[in-house]
């Protein structure tokens, strides 16, 4: 298992098209990703359930990554953070 921690530098938070990027960024990879806000953990696969989490500005989110590629996964979650939220 791994994580990161990321705050979130866009705006308007994680609204609907950043969600939905999100999860088609992490739809190729095996691993379970899960995203974290004040306790509640929702699947990273899942555009709605990111969504659900009414992630704000300045708020910063944990994600847990786990499965046999979880290295590879971790990497790309990373990069599209730093690029897109």
């Amino acid at each position: 298992m791994k994580q990161f921690t990321h705050t979130v530098k866009d705006k308007v938070g994680i609204h609907a098209r950043p969600a939905a990027q999100l999860a088609r960024a992490l739809a190729p990879y095996k691993s379970t990703v899960l995203i974290e806000r004040n306790g509640e953990r929702v699947s990273a696969k899942k555009g709605i359930a990111i969504m659900g989490l009414a992630i704000k500005y300045g708020e910063t989110v944990s994600f847990i990554v786990e499965g046999e590629d979880e290295t590879e996964t971790l990497s790309a979650l990373r990069e599209f953070c730093c690029q897109n939220i």
